[in-house]
Protein backbone atom coordinates (compact mmCIF):
# COMPACT_ATOMS: atom_id res chain seq x y z
CA UNK A 1 0.00 0.00 0.00
CA UNK A 2 1.38 3.41 -0.96
CA UNK A 3 2.67 5.51 1.94
CA UNK A 4 0.68 8.63 2.82
CA UNK A 5 2.69 11.77 3.65
CA UNK A 6 2.45 12.54 7.37
CA UNK A 7 0.45 15.69 6.62
CA UNK A 8 -2.53 13.57 5.58
CA UNK A 9 -2.27 10.66 7.99
CA UNK A 10 -5.58 10.28 9.84
CA UNK A 11 -5.29 10.36 13.61
CA UNK A 12 -6.79 7.45 15.49
CA UNK A 13 -8.21 8.50 18.79
CA UNK A 14 -10.17 6.29 21.17
CA UNK A 15 -12.39 7.73 23.85
CA UNK A 16 -10.23 9.29 26.54
CA UNK A 17 -7.07 8.74 24.49
CA UNK A 18 -4.17 11.18 24.26
CA UNK A 19 -3.83 13.45 21.23
CA UNK A 20 -1.20 12.27 18.76
CA UNK A 21 1.66 14.65 17.82
CA UNK A 22 0.92 16.94 14.88
CA UNK A 23 2.51 15.62 11.69
CA UNK A 24 5.00 17.75 9.86
CA UNK A 25 4.11 19.22 6.48
CA UNK A 26 5.98 17.54 3.62
CA UNK A 27 4.05 18.79 0.60
CA UNK A 28 0.95 20.77 -0.32
CA UNK A 29 -1.04 18.10 -2.14
CA UNK A 30 -4.51 17.66 -0.66
CA UNK A 31 -6.08 14.20 -0.43
CA UNK A 32 -8.83 14.88 2.12
CA UNK A 33 -11.25 17.81 2.01
CA UNK A 34 -14.84 18.83 2.68
CA UNK A 35 -16.85 21.61 1.09
CA UNK A 36 -20.48 22.71 1.41
CA UNK A 37 -22.84 25.69 1.41
CA UNK A 38 -23.57 26.15 5.12
CA UNK A 39 -26.21 28.79 5.84
CA UNK A 40 -25.59 30.03 2.27
CA UNK A 41 -21.85 30.50 2.87
CA UNK A 42 -19.47 28.29 0.92
CA UNK A 43 -17.12 26.48 3.27
CA UNK A 44 -14.11 24.44 2.18
CA UNK A 45 -11.65 22.69 4.46
CA UNK A 46 -8.52 20.94 3.24
CA UNK A 47 -6.45 18.70 5.47
CA UNK A 48 -3.00 20.28 5.76
CA UNK A 49 -4.04 23.69 4.45
CA UNK A 50 -5.02 26.73 6.52
CA UNK A 51 -4.44 25.03 9.86
CA UNK A 52 -6.98 22.30 9.03
CA UNK A 53 -6.55 18.64 9.91
CA UNK A 54 -8.55 15.46 9.40
CA UNK A 55 -9.09 13.68 12.70
CA UNK A 56 -10.23 10.09 12.61
CA UNK A 57 -11.20 8.16 15.69
CA UNK A 58 -13.80 5.73 16.95
CA UNK A 59 -15.67 4.96 20.15
CA UNK A 60 -17.86 2.22 21.59
CA UNK A 61 -21.34 3.06 22.83
CA UNK A 62 -22.09 1.17 26.06
CA UNK A 63 -19.48 -1.39 25.00
CA UNK A 64 -21.86 -2.68 22.31
CA UNK A 65 -21.65 -0.44 19.25
CA UNK A 66 -18.78 1.07 17.32
CA UNK A 67 -19.15 4.64 16.06
CA UNK A 68 -16.57 5.85 13.52
CA UNK A 69 -15.70 9.55 13.18
CA UNK A 70 -14.04 11.74 10.59
CA UNK A 71 -13.72 15.40 11.59
CA UNK A 72 -12.04 18.38 9.95
CA UNK A 73 -10.68 20.82 12.51
CA UNK A 74 -7.55 22.36 13.94
CA UNK A 75 -4.67 19.91 14.40
CA UNK A 76 -4.74 20.39 18.18
CA UNK A 77 -8.54 20.52 18.59
CA UNK A 78 -11.11 18.52 16.67
CA UNK A 79 -14.12 20.18 18.40
CA UNK A 80 -13.10 23.82 18.13
CA UNK A 81 -14.97 26.53 16.23
CA UNK A 82 -15.15 25.83 12.51
CA UNK A 83 -14.92 22.05 12.80
CA UNK A 84 -17.08 19.93 10.50
CA UNK A 85 -17.39 16.18 10.77
CA UNK A 86 -19.36 13.01 10.16
CA UNK A 87 -19.87 9.89 12.23
CA UNK A 88 -20.99 6.44 11.09
CA UNK A 89 -22.73 3.96 13.36
CA UNK A 90 -21.80 0.31 12.83
CA UNK A 91 -24.29 -2.11 11.26
CA UNK A 92 -24.60 -4.24 14.39
CA UNK A 93 -23.68 -4.63 18.04
CA UNK A 94 -20.09 -5.14 19.08
CA UNK A 95 -18.95 -8.68 19.83
CA UNK A 96 -15.34 -8.83 18.73
CA UNK A 97 -13.25 -6.63 16.42
CA UNK A 98 -13.92 -9.18 13.68
CA UNK A 99 -17.59 -8.15 13.84
CA UNK A 100 -16.94 -4.56 12.81
CA UNK A 101 -18.88 -3.97 9.58
CA UNK A 102 -16.98 -1.03 8.09
CA UNK A 103 -16.56 -2.66 4.68
CA UNK A 104 -20.33 -3.08 4.24
CA UNK A 105 -21.11 0.19 6.02
CA UNK A 106 -19.19 2.20 3.43
CA UNK A 107 -20.67 0.49 0.39
CA UNK A 108 -21.77 3.11 -2.18
CA UNK A 109 -25.34 4.26 -1.64
CA UNK A 110 -27.62 6.32 0.58
CA UNK A 111 -27.40 6.43 4.38
CA UNK A 112 -30.12 7.44 6.83
CA UNK A 113 -29.55 10.13 9.42
CA UNK A 114 -29.16 9.39 13.12
CA UNK A 115 -31.68 10.95 15.56
CA UNK A 116 -30.32 11.77 18.98
CA UNK A 117 -33.62 10.95 20.72
CA UNK A 118 -33.66 7.39 19.40
CA UNK A 119 -35.32 7.19 16.04
CA UNK A 120 -38.95 6.20 15.77
CA UNK A 121 -37.89 4.30 12.72
CA UNK A 122 -40.94 2.08 12.68
CA UNK A 123 -44.58 3.13 12.59
CA UNK A 124 -46.28 0.01 13.88
CA UNK A 125 -49.78 -1.45 13.87
CA UNK A 126 -50.98 -4.33 16.00
CA UNK A 127 -53.49 -6.61 14.28
CA UNK A 128 -55.39 -9.25 16.25
CA UNK A 129 -56.83 -11.96 13.99
CA UNK A 130 -59.95 -13.74 15.28
CA UNK A 131 -60.59 -17.17 13.82
CA UNK A 132 -64.25 -17.98 13.11
CA UNK A 133 -63.95 -21.60 12.01
CA UNK A 134 -67.00 -23.87 12.05
CA UNK A 135 -67.11 -27.60 11.46
CA UNK A 136 -64.22 -29.90 10.60
CA UNK A 137 -61.95 -31.81 12.98
CA UNK A 138 -58.42 -30.72 13.93
CA UNK A 139 -57.96 -28.16 11.19
CA UNK A 140 -54.48 -26.94 10.23
CA UNK A 141 -54.25 -23.17 9.97
CA UNK A 142 -51.86 -21.44 7.59
CA UNK A 143 -51.72 -17.64 7.67
CA UNK A 144 -49.86 -15.34 5.29
CA UNK A 145 -49.75 -11.74 6.51
CA UNK A 146 -48.83 -9.98 3.28
CA UNK A 147 -45.47 -8.74 4.52
CA UNK A 148 -43.50 -11.96 4.11
CA UNK A 149 -44.44 -13.38 7.53
CA UNK A 150 -46.57 -16.43 8.24
CA UNK A 151 -48.15 -18.25 11.17
CA UNK A 152 -49.85 -21.54 11.98
CA UNK A 153 -51.57 -20.27 15.14
CA UNK A 154 -55.34 -20.34 15.41
CA UNK A 155 -55.69 -16.70 16.50
CA UNK A 156 -52.41 -14.95 15.76
CA UNK A 157 -51.42 -11.42 16.72
CA UNK A 158 -49.13 -9.73 14.22
CA UNK A 159 -47.22 -6.43 14.28
CA UNK A 160 -46.77 -4.55 11.03
CA UNK A 161 -44.04 -2.00 10.36
CA UNK A 162 -46.00 0.40 8.18
CA UNK A 163 -43.45 2.96 6.98
CA UNK A 164 -44.04 1.93 3.37
CA UNK A 165 -47.33 -0.01 3.36
CA UNK A 166 -50.92 1.02 4.05
CA UNK A 167 -52.81 -2.09 2.98
CA UNK A 168 -51.87 -5.78 3.06
CA UNK A 169 -53.67 -8.87 1.81
CA UNK A 170 -53.99 -11.47 4.53
CA UNK A 171 -55.00 -15.05 3.70
CA UNK A 172 -56.11 -17.94 5.90
CA UNK A 173 -55.83 -21.39 4.35
CA UNK A 174 -57.14 -24.39 6.27
CA UNK A 175 -57.48 -28.13 5.89
CA UNK A 176 -59.00 -30.61 8.33
CA UNK A 177 -58.59 -34.36 8.78
CA UNK A 178 -61.66 -34.96 6.63
CA UNK A 179 -60.02 -33.25 3.67
CA UNK A 180 -62.14 -30.10 3.78
CA UNK A 181 -59.96 -27.22 2.57
CA UNK A 182 -60.80 -23.52 2.44
CA UNK A 183 -59.04 -20.31 1.53
CA UNK A 184 -60.21 -16.82 2.42
CA UNK A 185 -58.28 -13.58 1.81
CA UNK A 186 -58.97 -10.02 2.91
CA UNK A 187 -57.35 -6.65 2.47
CA UNK A 188 -56.37 -5.35 5.89
CA UNK A 189 -56.17 -1.56 6.10
CA UNK A 190 -53.17 -0.52 8.19
CA UNK A 191 -53.38 3.24 7.67
CA UNK A 192 -55.55 5.16 10.10
CA UNK A 193 -59.17 4.76 9.04
CA UNK A 194 -62.43 6.25 10.33
CA UNK A 195 -64.58 3.25 9.39
CA UNK A 196 -64.55 -0.54 9.82
CA UNK A 197 -66.67 -3.42 8.59
CA UNK A 198 -67.54 -6.87 9.88
CA UNK A 199 -70.51 -9.20 9.54
CA UNK A 200 -71.86 -12.44 10.95
CA UNK A 201 -74.10 -15.04 9.35
CA UNK A 202 -76.32 -17.91 10.42
CA UNK A 203 -77.39 -20.88 8.28
CA UNK A 204 -80.98 -22.05 8.72
CA UNK A 205 -81.00 -25.60 10.11
CA UNK A 206 -83.58 -26.85 7.58
CA UNK A 207 -82.59 -25.08 4.37
CA UNK A 208 -79.85 -23.21 2.55
CA UNK A 209 -81.13 -19.86 3.77
CA UNK A 210 -78.43 -17.66 5.31
CA UNK A 211 -79.18 -14.53 7.32
CA UNK A 212 -76.49 -11.84 7.38
CA UNK A 213 -75.96 -9.14 10.00
CA UNK A 214 -73.53 -6.26 9.46
CA UNK A 215 -71.37 -4.67 12.14
CA UNK A 216 -69.88 -1.38 10.95
CA UNK A 217 -68.39 1.78 12.40
CA UNK A 218 -68.01 5.22 10.85
CA UNK A 219 -70.20 8.23 10.11
CA UNK A 220 -73.82 7.28 9.37
CA UNK A 221 -75.60 6.88 7.04
CA UNK A 222 -73.91 3.93 5.33
CA UNK A 223 -74.15 2.45 1.85
CA UNK A 224 -74.05 -1.38 1.82
CA UNK A 225 -72.87 -3.50 -1.10
CA UNK A 226 -73.27 -7.26 -0.62
CA UNK A 227 -72.11 -9.94 -3.03
CA UNK A 228 -73.08 -13.49 -2.15
CA UNK A 229 -70.62 -15.42 -4.30
CA UNK A 230 -73.05 -16.71 -6.90
CA UNK A 231 -73.70 -13.47 -8.77
CA UNK A 232 -76.46 -12.18 -6.48
CA UNK A 233 -76.16 -8.84 -4.66
CA UNK A 234 -77.99 -6.77 -2.05
CA UNK A 235 -77.91 -3.26 -0.56
CA UNK A 236 -79.61 -3.82 2.80
CA UNK A 237 -77.80 -3.59 6.11
CA UNK A 238 -78.90 -7.09 7.21
CA UNK A 239 -80.10 -9.16 4.25
CA UNK A 240 -81.07 -12.80 4.04
CA UNK A 241 -80.35 -15.03 1.06
CA UNK A 242 -81.37 -18.46 -0.24
CA UNK A 243 -78.49 -20.33 -1.90
CA UNK A 244 -79.73 -22.67 -4.65
CA UNK A 245 -76.94 -25.22 -4.20
CA UNK A 246 -75.48 -26.66 -0.96
CA UNK A 247 -71.90 -25.52 -1.50
CA UNK A 248 -69.27 -23.10 -0.28
CA UNK A 249 -69.48 -19.48 -1.42
CA UNK A 250 -67.49 -16.31 -0.81
CA UNK A 251 -69.72 -13.50 0.48
CA UNK A 252 -68.35 -9.97 0.72
CA UNK A 253 -69.62 -6.73 2.27
CA UNK A 254 -68.33 -3.31 1.25
CA UNK A 255 -69.53 -0.21 3.06
CA UNK A 256 -69.11 3.51 2.49
CA UNK A 257 -69.97 6.02 5.19
CA UNK A 258 -71.14 9.63 4.97
CA UNK A 259 -67.52 10.86 4.87
CA UNK A 260 -66.57 8.64 1.93
CA UNK A 261 -64.64 6.09 4.00
CA UNK A 262 -64.79 2.61 2.46
CA UNK A 263 -64.02 -0.80 3.94
CA UNK A 264 -64.57 -4.39 2.79
CA UNK A 265 -64.57 -7.89 4.26
CA UNK A 266 -65.12 -11.34 2.72
CA UNK A 267 -66.00 -14.66 4.36
CA UNK A 268 -66.54 -18.25 3.26
CA UNK A 269 -70.19 -19.29 3.51
CA UNK A 270 -71.12 -22.97 3.89
CA UNK A 271 -74.66 -23.31 2.54
CA UNK A 272 -74.90 -26.81 3.98
CA UNK A 273 -74.48 -27.90 7.63
CA UNK A 274 -72.26 -30.80 6.49
CA UNK A 275 -69.63 -28.47 5.05
CA UNK A 276 -66.78 -26.91 7.00
CA UNK A 277 -66.29 -23.17 7.17
CA UNK A 278 -63.17 -21.18 8.08
CA UNK A 279 -63.21 -17.39 8.32
CA UNK A 280 -61.54 -14.60 10.20
CA UNK A 281 -62.08 -11.06 11.28
CA UNK A 282 -59.53 -8.71 12.77
CA UNK A 283 -58.91 -5.67 14.96
CA UNK A 284 -56.27 -3.05 14.13
CA UNK A 285 -54.75 -0.82 16.78
CA UNK A 286 -51.71 1.41 17.13
CA UNK A 287 -48.63 -0.19 18.61
CA UNK A 288 -45.80 1.57 20.36
CA UNK A 289 -43.24 2.76 17.81
CA UNK A 290 -40.18 0.59 17.55
CA UNK A 291 -37.41 2.84 18.82
CA UNK A 292 -34.02 1.95 17.46
CA UNK A 293 -31.71 3.37 20.11
CA UNK A 294 -28.59 2.08 18.38
CA UNK A 295 -29.77 3.09 14.89
CA UNK A 296 -27.38 0.80 13.10
CA UNK A 297 -25.84 2.11 9.90
CA UNK A 298 -26.97 5.71 10.39
CA UNK A 299 -24.87 8.85 10.14
CA UNK A 300 -24.63 12.24 11.85
CA UNK A 301 -23.12 15.48 10.55
CA UNK A 302 -21.88 18.14 12.98
CA UNK A 303 -20.70 21.71 12.49
CA UNK A 304 -19.39 24.28 14.96
CA UNK A 305 -19.82 27.85 13.80
CA UNK A 306 -17.35 30.67 14.35
CA UNK A 307 -18.67 31.11 17.90
CA UNK A 308 -18.20 27.44 18.72
CA UNK A 309 -21.97 26.68 18.77
CA UNK A 310 -22.59 23.04 17.88
CA UNK A 311 -25.09 22.29 15.11
CA UNK A 312 -26.06 18.67 14.41
CA UNK A 313 -28.19 16.76 11.92
CA UNK A 314 -29.51 14.60 14.75
CA UNK A 315 -31.74 16.93 16.78
CA UNK A 316 -34.85 16.60 14.60
CA UNK A 317 -36.11 14.37 11.81
CA UNK A 318 -34.76 15.23 8.36
CA UNK A 319 -37.35 16.03 5.67
CA UNK A 320 -35.22 16.77 2.61
CA UNK A 321 -31.79 15.32 3.14
CA UNK A 322 -29.30 12.99 1.55
CA UNK A 323 -25.98 11.41 2.40
CA UNK A 324 -24.72 9.31 -0.49
CA UNK A 325 -21.43 7.42 -0.50
CA UNK A 326 -19.89 7.55 -3.98
CA UNK A 327 -16.95 5.20 -3.46
CA UNK A 328 -14.57 3.89 -0.83
CA UNK A 329 -11.23 2.17 -0.68
CA UNK A 330 -9.11 0.44 1.91
CA UNK A 331 -6.42 2.86 2.99
CA UNK A 332 -3.10 2.63 4.78
CA UNK A 333 -2.66 2.00 8.49
CA UNK A 334 -2.66 4.97 10.84
CA UNK A 335 0.05 5.71 13.42
CA UNK A 336 -1.61 3.35 15.89
CA UNK A 337 -1.34 0.47 13.44
CA UNK A 338 -5.09 0.33 12.79
CA UNK A 339 -6.57 0.06 9.31
CA UNK A 340 -8.40 2.96 7.69
CA UNK A 341 -10.92 3.49 4.94
CA UNK A 342 -11.03 6.48 2.63
CA UNK A 343 -14.41 7.42 1.16
CA UNK A 344 -16.08 10.06 -0.97
CA UNK A 345 -19.64 11.26 -0.30
CA UNK A 346 -22.18 13.91 -1.30
CA UNK A 347 -24.60 15.32 1.26
CA UNK A 348 -27.26 17.91 2.04
CA UNK A 349 -29.31 18.23 5.21
CA UNK A 350 -30.58 20.48 7.98
CA UNK A 351 -28.57 21.16 11.12
CA UNK A 352 -29.91 22.40 14.45
CA UNK A 353 -28.39 23.74 17.63
CA UNK A 354 -29.65 22.68 21.05
CA UNK A 355 -32.22 25.51 21.06
CA UNK A 356 -33.73 24.36 17.76
CA UNK A 357 -32.24 27.04 15.52
CA UNK A 358 -31.83 25.57 12.03
CA UNK A 359 -29.29 26.11 9.28
CA UNK A 360 -29.24 24.46 5.87
CA UNK A 361 -26.33 22.54 4.35
CA UNK A 362 -26.38 22.18 0.55
CA UNK A 363 -24.07 20.86 -2.18
CA UNK A 364 -21.80 19.07 0.26
CA UNK A 365 -18.87 17.01 -1.00
CA UNK A 366 -16.50 15.13 1.27
CA UNK A 367 -13.34 13.12 0.73
CA UNK A 368 -12.42 11.80 4.16
CA UNK A 369 -11.29 8.75 6.08
CA UNK A 370 -12.13 6.79 9.20
CA UNK A 371 -10.10 4.40 11.32
CA UNK A 372 -11.44 1.20 12.87
CA UNK A 373 -10.17 -1.61 15.11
Amino acid sequence: MKQLFPLFIALLCLQACKQQPIPEVNDGQVRFFVEADIAQNRIRKEAGVGNEFLHTYYERIEDELYVFHGSFGRPDCRDCAGSLGVQFRDLGSFLTPDDVHVDSLLEPGERLFFLRTGANTNRRKKVEFINESKGGDMPIYSWTFGDGNTSMDKDPVHFYEINDIDVVTVCLETQDVNGCATLVCNEVILRDSTCTVDFSHILDSTSSYVSFESNVTGKAPFDYEWTFGDGATATLANPGYFYTQPAQYEACLTIEDALGCRASLCKRIAADPQLCEHNFTYRVSNAAPGKDFYQYGRIEITWRNENGVLFSSSWFEQENASFSIINREAYQENPEGNPTYAFRARFSCDLWDEEGNKIRVENGLMEAAIAYP
